[in-house]
């Protein structure tokens, strides 16, 4: 891995002023995607993708240091994402990155869902960058992650207090495999986050308090259980080698940033446990297969046609699945933790959006929405 290459911080320091969110009103994964590249030993290719991100579109922010800050009362206000941005800057500054992560990311947690895990997500990859190496533009990059998560705030679903965990970590693997197997059942962007969310928790769980820990797991399994209520896992995941350069290229190659974090996170997790959910055939694609029938779904649920959502080269969203409504049933494909290498994806306009957001009960917040749209 090449988590300490000084490409990662120039990448950093020139999508410092990205925007956070793309004109369609997904989140820009470009500096997440910059950092798994990273880890993935992909150092020449770090510079390209920060430029194709930095100029995706949107508006970008400038941070703010507020003066008589209330953190509670900006909680979950996207308007004061500069002053979100300016707190976490001084504070890292001041306190040192370490102090802050222990203190903020609890406090965060109960919106693990924010953002489609994105607040997670994003944070989780900060903190590995600067854990490597402190640098100033790493120490923004913290900043820009938590204040997006304070400011997109919103608490998810209730969590159940959990029995102390012996491993922490590796009990959040776990559960991450056990999205992984719901994902290769059902392989659509949103089970897709279930297990990079998971994963993310799994970096933050070492630099949180242990009790602070068990509560980020029980967050984990109760949004899990919520997300994949109507999806019954795979059992007997075809087992493959694992993730390795030739699945690492197809991703780089396909030019969406889901696929090399996923990838990262699934290579991480076959390391930690040996699961074969974490390391699936791969022969063919979500983008690529035809037409099916889903796993049995609730009454009333409605058809659910997942199409692209995003700009060419992948940049607003991982390429769906395709569904069909039809009654007669298809055999099933071969369960796939990758796609294959890019075609052209279909713009989702913000209606047909906010359409399939109320169908599974998501909100503007949980899809990385603004509020003005």
């Amino acid at each position: 891995m090449s988590d300490t290459t000084p490409a990662l911080d120039e990448a950093f320091e020139r999508m410092a002023a990205a925007s956070f969110e793309l004109p369609n009103g997904f989140v820009n994964h470009g500096v997440m995607a910059c950092e798994a590249l990273a880890m993935l030993d992909c150092t020449d290719d770090i510079d390209s993708w920060a430029r194709r991100f930095a100029r995706a579109g949107g508006a970008s922010v400038d941070p703010v240091v507020p003066a008589g800050f209330e953190w509670r009362q900006a909680l979950g206000d996207y308007r004061r994402l500069p002053e979100w941005i300016g707190y976490f800057t001084r504070a890292i500054d001041g306190d040192g990155w370490r102090a802050v992560v222990a203190a903020w990311v609890p406090r965060l947690m109960p919106a693990l869902r924010t953002a489609l895990f994105h607040g997670a997500i994003r944070t989780a990859h900060a903190v590995r960058a600067i854990d490597a190496v402190d640098t100033p533009p790493r120490r923004g990059e913290l900043a820009r992650a938590l204040g997006y998560w304070a400011a997109r705030y919103r608490p998810g679903q209730p969590a159940s207090p959990l029995a102390p965990a012996g491993d922490l970590r590796m009990a959040v693997v776990e559960a991450a495999a056990g999205g992984a197997r719901r994902y290769l059942a059902w392989p659509d962007i949103v089970h897709l986050h279930g297990v990079t969310g998971a994963m993310a928790v799994e970096i933050l769980a070492a630099h949180i308090p242990a009790a602070d820990g068990d509560a980020a797991l029980a967050q984990v399994h109760a949004e899990h259980a919520a997300l994949y209520a109507a999806t019954e896992p795979v059992t007997h995941p075809h087992p493959a080698r694992p993730p390795g350069s030739e699945l690492t290229g197809a991703a780089v190659r396909s030019l969406d940033p889901h696929q090399v974090k996923l990838v990262e996170a699934c290579r991480r997790g076959h390391a930690a446990t040996g699961d074969p959910a974490f390391a699936a055939p791969r022969k063919r694609s979500p983008a690529c297969m035809p037409d099916r029938q889903p796993p049995a779904r609730p009454a009333g649920s409605g058809d659910r046609r997942h199409r692209s959502a995003g700009g060419q080269g992948g940049i607003g969203g991982a390429r769906k699945v395709s569904v069909s409504s039809s009654s007669a049933r298809a055999s099933p494909p071969p369960p796939v933790l990758i796609a294959a290498p890019p075609h052209r994806p279909r713009q989702m306009g913000t209606e047909t959006l906010m359409r399939k957001a109320r169908q599974r009960s998501w909100t503007p917040d949980d899809c990385g929405i603004q509020q003005s749209l």
